[in-house]
């Protein structure tokens, strides 16, 4: 999906397809957030991801299993009075991190990533085996907003920060033969063939129209540096989109 606001994008780094890779995906997801929240004003709480089409990929006794997020966060917020029929199935930038340290702190998890579920019932696909559905995820692409879309976020993945690592049989056969003479695993093997060779970062889009940016008017870049000094951890730095000479609004 496409917008045309002011982006930031933080770099990642590592190996794509590997648990710390798909951690500081995440961890950037949560502190670019955190720096919006803190330069509006907005209580962790009160800003908010879906829920229903979304996962955690784990790997835990060996297997890697997917989680759905709207199970696994359920007991993670408090219910909102008077939510909407939407918010009902959201989970707070709050319990999101918590629901990521509890499985990076976890001694039997490893995080492979939070995937977008593609035109799959969440419920039909609970906890089956990874390998077999693996074609049903991408990378997360999910929106961050208030309830009432006053600050409007969406939140890009790195590139295979959330796919599972897929190869074929043959891939794997001679993976395997060449982990005999060789230091590296078969699976480390797998991993250096399917790097992508994009660059790795992930992005958080702010999306343009709402009352927070006085109306239709750009971020002023004061704003946009004091939310990107606000990221912690991350080489943030942020992109302006091309704009109408004239309007002064972005251009397609």
């Amino acid at each position: 999906m496409q917008h045309n606001g002011p982006v930031l994008r933080a770099e990642i780094s590592g190996k794509e397809h590997t648990s710390e890779y798909a951690t500081q995906n995440a961890q950037a997801f949560i502190e670019m957030g955190k720096a919006v929240a803190d330069t509006y004003s907005i209580g962790y709480d009160e800003f908010r991801v879906p829920t229903d089409s979304h996962c955690f990929i784990i790997e835990e006794k060996g297997r890697k299993d997917d989680y759905i997020l709207k199970d696994f966060t359920r007991d993670l917020d408090y219910e909102l009075e008077g939510e909407t029929p939407y918010w009902e199935e959201s989970v707070s930038l709050l319990g999101f991190e918590q629901a990521v340290r509890n499985v990076i702190e976890d001694p039997y998890m490893e995080f492979y990533g939070v995937s977008e579920l593609l035109n799959e019932d969440p419920d039909s696909v609970d906890s089956e085996n990874i390998e077999d559905i693996s074609t049903r995820y991408s990378d997360a692409s999910m929106p961050l907003a208030t309830e009432d879309k006053e600050v409007n976020t969406w939140f890009s993945g790195a590139p295979n920060s959330g796919i599972p690592l897929e190869a074929s049989l043959l891939d794997k056969t001679g993976a395997g033969l060449k982990s005999v003479v060789s230091t590296d695993s078969m699976t480390d093997i797998l991993v250096d063939r399917n790097q992508s060779g994009e660059e790795s970062y992930a992005e958080l889009c702010l999306i343009e129209g709402w009352e927070y940016e006085n109306g239709l008017d750009p971020l002023d870049e004061t704003t946009l540096e004091q939310i990107a000094d606000r990221v912690s951890g991350f080489e943030v730095e942020y992109l302006e989109p091309n704009r109408n000479s004239l309007t002064g609004y972005p251009t397609k």
